[in-house]
């Protein structure tokens, strides 16, 4: 018989929902999906297989919780933060500050989305054709609009230079406390890494500024190569 203490200790719906959702994160990231069973998740929750199946059918369903929560949150973040920054580089450091936080603060979380691509790019591309190409498309709509203010580059490719940036940060957050090993100890801080991934990233998408004091003429405008530099003038000489 199970008393109204008992049943006040036990965790919500929601709550075991979320703590199952939580501990299959963990296992999916270190193991991959085909490699952790419902066993595993249900040991890790410390509850019985049963409790996890009256919570989802199959373990597919756990990886799509799993999943989805990461959509939702996309969803739900994103549009706000294409509004509140209201242009140029202040939305450039709003969108790509969030997104790596968001992947940074949880290598595990990171982990399964990449396992996902590589173990499962079936269901993978569907979440990308579904999802994400909205995501990217939204982002990209952005910077074709600075490109014709002169704010990027003309060459630039505004959906692919979002998605190229988008797989950069998610393999530097996955693959971070072990790829830190190749360099000298005075660059394994991660702030210095953080710095140059975002230096990348800005050095690839927007313009020179004017040189100071010079309101007549604008700077070259750079391509995604090098910037041109300019001829120097040939010397003359007086007789």
């Amino acid at each position: 018989m199970v008393t109204s203490k008992a049943k006040r200790a036990a965790p919500s719906e929601p709550a075991m929902r979320e703590r199952i959702v939580r501990e299959s994160t963990r296992l999916f990231s270190e193991r991959g999906f085909d490699g952790t069973t419902l066993q595993d998740i249900a040991a890790a929750v410390k509850v019985t297989k049963p409790a996890v199946l009256h919570h989802f059918p199959s373990k597919e369903h756990v990886l799509r919780a799993v999943l989805g929560e990461i959509v939702a949150h996309w969803e739900a973040t994103l549009p706000r933060l294409l509004l509140a920054a209201t242009a140029g580089e202040s939305r450039f450091d709003t969108v790509l500050g969030a997104v790596y936080r968001f992947f940074a603060e949880d290598p595990e979380r990171t982990r399964v989305v990449l396992r996902h691509a590589l173990d499962r790019p079936k269901e993978a591309r569907a979440l990308l054709r579904d999802k994400v190409r909205l995501w990217v498309g939204a982002i990209a709509t952005y910077i074709r609009q600075g490109s014709e203010k002169g704010l990027h580059p003309e060459d630039v490719a505004p959906d692919a230079y979002v998605l190229l940036v988008l797989e950069l940060i998610i393999v530097a957050a996955a693959s971070w406390d072990t790829m830190r090993e190749a360099l000298p100890e005075r660059e394994r801080g991660r702030e210095a890494f953080d710095k140059e991934l975002f230096r990348i990233a800005r050095t690839a998408i927007f313009t020179e500024p004017k040189p100071r004091g010079d309101d007549t003429k604008a700077a070259p405008r750079r391509t995604n190569g090098a910037p041109k530099t300019p001829a120097k003038p040939k010397k003359t000489t007086t007789r």
